[in-house]
């Protein structure tokens, strides 16, 4: 299963790192036991192996019933394996939910940054009346639900941090929102474009593979509102039902 069959006959000494680590997997998966405690058990592998071992530890971990407590600093692998995330920062829980709760809807500030890659987009703003005003004059118009809540646990100036994934940006012509081109990336299945509202703010967007832009180009957008999140200035604490 672990593609050892090669180091049967060798010393532990003359393994290599990412042979170390599939020996020592192999050494606890064969005692099968109630727990598994991995730190890192994949940080020596290859990419390729990675992604198939990453599969199989989940597999076995469904099969065999076992509780397993996986430590990593890959966030993809986090997302890819857990059931639930514990996300931690100086030795203090900041989240602990499932992936789908800590992508779509972090607790807080760090945890929208660290998660995602790139992590959610951040700007800060001033709400009144329903309207949230960005970087270089944009202007967002705050959907209905949460009106109440923004009025309520906003401080008195309304600052405000809006927080949206790069899929949650719909580029079209008539978008409230507008940008200039900093950069693209194609990635294959979707280009990422990176927008600039002004100096000191920029986006990430992920968008269809055919849709390249030039540099320094216009682009207008908007944010789908089903995926825009909201953020308290002071206490980083994400908005929701109404509290803080």
């Amino acid at each position: 299963m672990l593609k050892i069959e090669h180091v049967l006959n060798a010393r532990p000494g003359s393994l290599s790192g990412g042979d170390q680590q599939r020996v020592a997997l192999a050494r606890a998966l064969v005692r099968r036991p109630a727990a598994f405690l991995m730190d890192e058990p994949l940080g020596a592998l290859d990419a390729e192996f990675r992604e198939s071992m990453r599969a199989e530890i989940k597999r076995l971990h469904i099969d065999q019933n076992a509780t397993s407590v996986y430590v990593t600093h890959d966030q993809v692998e986090a997302m890819a394996m857990g059931d639930r995330i514990v996300v931690m920062s100086n030795a203090e829980v900041q989240q602990a939910a499932t992936p789908m709760e800590v992508y779509h809807s972090p607790a807080n500030l760090f945890v929208a940054r660290f998660i995602g890659s790139p992590g959610m987009n951040l700007l800060e703003g001033k709400y009144a009346n329903g309207v949230i005003m960005l970087p270089a004059d944009n202007r967002y118009n705050v959907p209905v639900e949460w009106r109440d809540t923004l009025n309520r646990d906003l401080p008195s100036d309304g600052r405000v941090i809006v927080g949206f994934r790069p899929e949650a940006v719909d580029v079209h012509e008539d978008g409230e929102i507008h940008s200039t081109t900093f950069a693209n990336d194609l990635h294959g299945g979707y280009t990422m474009l990176h927008l600039q509202l002004d100096r000191d703010h920029m986006i990430h967007a992920r968008a269809g593979r055919e849709m390249r832009y030039q540099l320094n180009d216009t682009v207008h957008f908007d944010v789908k509102p089903d995926m825009v999140r909201f953020f308290h200035p002071e206490t980083e604490k994400a908005l929701h039902n109404g509290k803080v």
